[in-house]
Formats: structure tokens, C-alpha cells, sequence
């Protein structure tokens, strides 16, 4: 290829290489056999410089226009020969928060029992003892009714099947019951999010081979 100049890289269809020619895949050469690229390139892109030399490595990667030196391009970025950078993709990892609020017709049916039973037993105080009032009141009890006549004494019938009219000494009792009620106050509800993924940044692109050219014209330096 004798019209090309040596260093020369361009795009091949094959997938193999004529002897003037060399894959652009990282790959090592022999610096006797190929002096003329050597001492244009040298050890930019590997190599010892005493025995073999790189060639640059454009496997799944697009080529990008260097620019050594930023005082030239003050708006670029530098990007010397040789830098390689960017990925196929990118992972990512998003965190945040979402808050809701839970409607009646959204929580599950369900109870929250408030205690035990719901009966309570009362048990109404009495005295063994002999009554001293026949008559019942707020402030008596029940006790064993009698009846003196001076010389005896002869129990009476101090209950009745009639309605009561009155009521004895209140007592206190503890009363257990039960209780089904609804919980929360329509407050917002706090979930944590966090989403992980990869966004592809690959532009659709074709594979070909990169080729750099070994053998043709040597590049005069201005």
C-alpha cells in the first residue's frame, strides 16, 4: 500500500489483514521488522522500546480527536494520544421517598380488642350478723333479719318477689369489657425508594476492524 502513509489507521471489512497492514487490537510487533512505524509512534500506545512496540487498542472502542495541550483549547478538555475513557453503559443508583396516605377502604378488615370478657359480676355485700333497721335504704346492707319480743328472738322474711324501690349501699366493682375500633388518623404513610439499574450509552453503531497501515509512505515532519 504504497499510497497510504505509515501510521495511516482506517476501517477494514475483513477479518483477517494483508502483511502491510496490522489489526489495531493492542498487539505487540517485532521492532526489526517494523522500524519505519516504530520510529514514528514509539512506545505511545506499549511496548519495552527495546524489543516491540504497541500498536493502539480500538477493539469496542470510536476514536476521539486529542488535544495535548489545553492552553490551545481552553474549552476542551484534555485528552492526550493514548487516554482512553467512557463505558458501554452506566449503573446507576436512585434513592428518595414517596409518602401516601391509607384510605378505610384500603387497610384489611380487622379488630383491635380493647380487653377480656364483657360480663361483670357484681356480688352485693350482706351481713351475717343481726339487721338493726327494718326498713332498706342507701346506706344499708343486707343482714340477717330478727325479731325480739322481749323473751325470744324468731328470724323474719326479709326478702321479697315484688319490684324493688330503692337501692342499697353502692359498691364498687371493676368492670372488663371488649372493643373494636379503627387505628390511625389518616397520617401519610413514608415508603423508601431505592431503584438501581444500567443505562446503555452506546450509540447504534456496526462492527468493523480498525487496521493501521505498516508499509507506504514515509510522513516528512514540517
Amino acid at each position: 500500500m504504497e499510497e497510504i502513509y505509515v501510521g495511516s489507521i482506517f476501517l477494514w471489512t475483513l477479518n483477517w489483514v494483508p502483511d502491510d497492514l496490522a489489526f489495531c487490537n493492542g498487539q505487540l510487533l517485532n521492532i526489526s521488522n517494523n522500524q519505519m512505524l516504530y520510529s514514528l509512534i514509539g512506545t505511545t500506545y506499549g511496548g519495552d522500546g527495546v524489543h516491540n512496540f504497541g500498536v493502539p487498542d480500538l477493539r469496542s472502542r470510536v476514536p476521539i480527536g486529542a488535544n495535548s495541550y489545553s492552553n490551545t483549547s481552553p474549552t476542551l478538555p484534555t485528552i492526550p494520544l493514548n487516554q482512553t475513557g467512557g463505558t458501554l453503559s452506566n449503573s446507576f443508583v436512585a434513592n428518595g421517598s414517596s409518602s401516601f396516605t391509607l384510605t378505610t377502604n384500603q387497610i384489611p378488615s380487622h379488630n383491635h380488642n380493647a380487653g377480656g370478657a364483657s360480663l361483670a359480676t357484681i356480688s352485693i355485700p350482706a351481713n351475717t350478723g343481726n339487721g338493726n333497721t327494718a326498713a332498706p335504704g342507701n346506706n344499708t346492707i343486707l343482714a340477717t333479719g330478727n325479731y325480739s319480743n322481749g323473751l325470744t328472738t324468731v328470724q323474719t322474711k326479709n326478702y321479697s318477689t315484688a319490684g324493688a324501690n330503692t337501692t342499697l349501699q353502692p359498691i364498687s366493682a371493676s368492670v372488663l369489657g371488649s372493643a373494636t375500633a379503627f387505628t390511625g388518623g389518616g397520617q401519610p404513610v413514608s415508603a423508601p425508594v431505592s431503584v438501581t439499574g444500567s443505562v446503555p450509552t452506546a450509540q447504534p453503531y456496526l462492527a468493523l476492524n480498525y487496521v493501521i497501515c505498516l508499509i507506504g509512505i514515509y510522513p516528512q515532519r514540517p
